[in-house]
């Protein structure tokens, strides 16, 4: 598992799948997919085998990969890399670059939207251990 932060105007996340590692994705059963809360993952076939004259055969695994292109939906849970065998996945979240004084968000809309999606995902967190008892 590993996380980049780089620095830019806008916070962002984006996926990635390392090819060499995840190179046939049947092996795993998919677990990213399967595991991914938000539906980031998405399974192909390589442009080389989905050609005008070829289709895809599904009995053979080398003709699919996994990609993560659905990014924009990504919360940054990590659900991915914690189920990913082969350790082929990459959350990299760029951050804005902040001077001191200044506020985060140069738009105030973005912070608010921001602000309503954590608490959505709070309030999810609440729900479902709502009634444990604490130890």
């Amino acid at each position: 598992m590993s996380i980049q932060i780089k620095n830019i105007d806008l916070p962002s996340i984006r996926v990635k799948v390392d090819r060499e590692k995840c190179q046939i994705p049947m092996n795993c059963s998919y677990k990213c997919y399967t595991a991914c809360p938000q539906g980031v993952f998405h399974v192909h076939s390589y442009p080389q085998v989905s050609g005008a004259f070829m289709k895809p055969d599904p009995n053979s695994p080398k003709n699919y990969l996994v990609a993560g292109s659905a990014a924009p939906k990504c919360t940054g849970c990590m659900v991915c890399t914690e189920n990913c065998p082969e350790d082929a996945i990459t959350i990299e979240i760029t951050l804005p670059e902040v001077k001191e004084g200044e506020h985060p968000y140069k738009h105030p809309f973005e912070s608010m939207e921001v602000a309503m999606e954590n608490q959505k995902r709070i309030e999810e967190l609440d729900s479902t251990y709502k009634g444990l008892k604490k130890i």
